[in-house]
């Protein structure tokens, strides 16, 4: 799962900045937008990079000598789904025009929360299990 968590977070990089230029060159730089729907469309843009910059760190410093429990499984999958589909969330939700129900961004933030808040929970988890393993 490292591997993945780290190649898919500079894919996820890449295409970000992708999305950059789509935004520059097919929306004109969102300037003949109103103010509240631009700040949605550039907001959506920069919790595509929020969600990639996890994968990258998890990828990082994930240990790779043990194999990952399933609900570290579960985390490691949010993590690794989160910029994908923020990226659909923003192409999808950017054509709806001035709304505020963005509901994939929404709860793609929401998960990306959940496995934030999780992962030192699961950290003290796998620690407790290995000291009850090594004093035994």
């Amino acid at each position: 799962m490292k591997p993945a968590l780290l190649i898919a977070g500079i894919l996820y990089l890449v295409l970000f900045a992708v999305q950059g230029q789509y935004m520059v060159i097919f929306q004109g730089g969102l300037q003949d937008y109103p103010d509240g729907h631009r700040m949605l469309l550039r907001s959506a843009h920069i919790y595509a990079m929020l969600c990639a910059i996890p994968c990258i760190l998890l990828g990082l410093y994930l240990p790779a000598k043990r194999s990952l429990r399933w609900y570290e499984r579960g985390i490691s999958l949010l993590f690794l789904l989160s910029p994908l589909i923020m990226f659909v969330g923003y192409f999808i939700e950017s054509d709806q025009g001035f709304t505020l129900e963005r509901p994939l961004i929404r709860y793609t933030l929401i998960a990306l929360y959940f496995a934030c808040a999780m992962l030192p929970i699961v950290h003290g988890l796998a620690q407790r299990q290995s000291q009850k393993t090594g004093s035994d």
